[in-house]
């Protein structure tokens, strides 16, 4: 074991800029320890254009997966990775996409892999109405059953101070 700042280290790697009482995780992600009594954490510093990020890997594959966060001048971004297949990117101006890594909207959702393209919005804790808005404000499409409707799996479309028209 080796301690950097401790005298007794609790893990193959430990570094300690000042004990915080904390309990190490299980055993099974143990291998290093950065503890600190205040924010703690690890830095990556790389120059622009370039990656930086922590790869997962398994005797079969060397890059089975990875965390990478993508500086391009002045776009940056973090993206998960499973091998070498986008699975969820996040850019800096707050775009979201699954399956894409580079998102021009706030959510992006792509289907990577063949087959039926399918996903599901849901509230497991609603005990009323159960919807999915599309739209803005009291604008947009709504899809699911509405308080006010007696028909399961209405599609309502709602416009401006309108009544909606159910489907």
């Amino acid at each position: 074991r080796v301690g950097i700042g401790t005298t007794s280290p609790r893990a193959p790697l430990h570094v300690v800029s000042a004990g915080s009482g904390a309990k190490l995780p299980s055993a099974s992600f143990d291998e290093a320890v950065f503890e600190g009594n205040t924010s703690t954490g690890i830095t990556l510093s790389v120059p622009e254009n370039t990656d930086a990020g922590i790869a997962l890997s398994t005797p079969s594959n060397n890059i089975a997966g990875r965390i990478v966060f993508r500086s391009n001048g002045s776009q940056t971004s973090i993206n998960f990775l499973s091998y070498s297949t986008p699975m969820l990117s996040i850019n800096g101006s707050g775009n979201s996409g699954f399956g894409s890594s580079t998102p021009n909207m706030g959510l992006v959702v792509e289907r990577i892999f063949g087959g039926d393209f399918g996903g599901r919005f849901s509230n497991p804790y609603s005990t009323g109405a159960s919807t999915l808005w599309l739209g803005q404000g009291s604008n947009g499409l709504r899809l699911g059953s509405p308080s006010h409707s007696t028909i399961p799996d209405e599609l309502a479309l709602y416009t401006k101070d309108a009544f909606p028209v159910s489907i």
